[in-house]
């Protein structure tokens, strides 16, 4: 169970990712 919240984290952060490359176009 300790991976369960690295993985949220690792979605949010590719979340924001995508969000922040869209912005920039």
């Amino acid at each position: 169970m300790a991976t369960f919240p690295a993985t949220v984290f690792f979605f949010i952060n590719l979340i924001l990712l995508g969000v922040a490359l869209e912005d920039l176009e």
